[in-house]
């Protein structure tokens, strides 16, 4: 695979970009990685193999960005937004309750801003290097094919392996995958469902017919191979990719992440209805003039089902529970049930936190000081309960309480400027699958946030 032109760089240059970019897409494998022993087996192991990956591709990239000026990061919105976060977060960790923390994190969790600071180099690089929408379409296949495997892991853990990390525990009902939380996984899985569609949509391309030959060929192993209809069949593959991690979400009975699928997907199809035609994408899936754009009743079929869907799932709960018993979490949603009541009082917990330290807040990783500090009592509700909360379970108001008011802007002003600065030249160049699905694989972050 030929990732760059070699004429332009000398041959140690060649290697070291050629590190560089192959490093970028070998990432992607990081949510693959379990230190089976360790105290943390699937924390710990993750960001030990992510830090020295990024460690080893700054060394290679520095020498690079210094002599080549096209490969430095060039300024945006976006890169601008991830710099005001950057320094918010610094701030905050220089300002919290606890600095050391805040900098290096817990064992357990791996964050803090020690891997923030991994994470914006990969960030910097990656925008740098990966200059082609081919560069970025193929880290982007790595990211679903390694999604595949994390499910398959986590179907795994439903029964009882020696070797599957997870399997048989008492909560076996829910799968988590390589990743370890299912709140996470479910996140995980979310931009891999839209990172699918999109791929699913930039294969949607009207493809003509190749002239018959003049004589027929040999019909072998070989020749049956190359009639094979290679971009419908990889189409495919990508819409059932992202049926799968879907069907996956499901069975780790994430309520949150489940409320971001069936949301996300309902807005999804909404907004093709809407913008469609009105931009003129329906072209590309129109072969002629002549014909109308086809997979309109598809999409009809698709709000059917989803409408039913819903109805199904929220007006006969007990039915749910007595025949499909891995939604049981998912059909007892309620305002009165446990875990929901347990969020709220750690919502209402963060609040507080927030209105003690309003501007640069209490650091990252720190959130256990205030949880500790404005304990609500009502939160044991008997032996299994959870007493111990690093996190608020709600992401704007984890960055609020971490941040502050100003960290939390700083993060709704990223947020936005991703989505205007994807979307602008998406409407400008009739790029469909961007236009159609980018604004969905950010949105899913937002109500997945109530994590369980």
């Amino acid at each position: 695979m030929k990732l760059f032109n070699q004429s332009e760089y000398d041959s140690f240059d060649t290697v070291l970009l050629n590190i560089v970019k192959y490093g970028i897409y070998f990432s992607a494998f990081t949510p693959l990685i379990i230190f089976r022993n360790s105290f943390s087996p699937f924390n710990f192991g993750k960001a030990v193999f992510f830090r020295i990956l990024v460690e080893i591709l700054v060394a290679c990239y520095l020498p690079l960005a210094i002599k080549y000026r096209h490969l430095r990061p060039n300024f945006s919105w976006v890169f601008f937004g991830v710099f005001l976060s950057t320094a918010s977060l610094a701030l905050s960790s220089v300002f919290g309750v606890n600095p050391a923390m805040s900098f290096w994190g817990s064992m357990e969790r791996m964050g803090g801003l020690f891997s923030f600071l991994h994470l914006l180099a990969l960030f910097l690089i990656s925008t740098a290097v990966l200059k082609n929408r081919s560069d970025w379409i193929i880290l982007f296949k790595i990211s679903v094919l390694v999604s595949l495997i994390s499910v398959g892991y986590g179907f795994f853990q439903k029964g009882e392996f020696r070797y599957v990390v997870g399997s048989g525990e008492p909560a076996i009902g829910r799968i988590f995958g390589t990743i370890g939380n299912a709140a996470i996984f479910c996140g995980y899985l979310l931009f891999n469902v839209y990172f699918a569609l999109w791929l699913f949509f930039e294969n949607l391309k009207p493809k003509f017919p190749e002239p018959a030959p003049a004589a027929p060929e040999a019909q072998g192993f070989l020749r049956r191979i190359k009639k094979i209809n290679w971009p419908k069949s990889q189409k495919n593959f990508y819409l059932l990719a992202a049926i799968v991690n879907s069907l996956a979400i499901i069975n780790a009975s994430v309520r949150g992440a489940a409320i971001a699928l069936f949301l996300s997907v309902f807005s999804f199809l909404i907004w093709l209805f809407i913008f469609r035609e009105k931009l003129g994408f329906h072209q590309k899936f129109t072969p002629s003039a002549v014909e109308g754009p086809p997979g309109k009743n598809l999409f009809k079929i698709l709000f059917v089902i989803l409408s039913l869907g819903l109805a199904f799932l929220f007006l006969y709960q007990a039915a749910l529970k007595t025949k499909i018993p891995v939604l049981e979490r998912l059909a007892a949603t309620s305002l009165g049930e446990r875990n929901t009541q347990t969020r709220l009082l750690v919502w209402g917990e963060a609040l507080q936190a927030i209105k003690e330290k309003p501007l640069l807040g209490w650091g990252p990783e720190n959130f256990i000081v205030p949880f500790g500090q404005y304990f609500n009592p009502k939160i044991f509700v008997g032996p299994e309960a959870e007493l111990v909360f690093d996190r608020a379970h709600n992401l704007f108001l984890d960055v609020a309480a971490s941040q502050g008011l100003i960290g939390l802007f700083i993060f709704c002003f990223l947020l936005g400027t991703v989505l205007v600065f994807a979307l602008k030249p998406a409407q400008r160049e009739k790029d469909l699958a961007t236009f159609f699905v980018f604004p969905f694989s950010v949105s899913p972050a937002r109500p997945s946030c109530f994590r369980r």
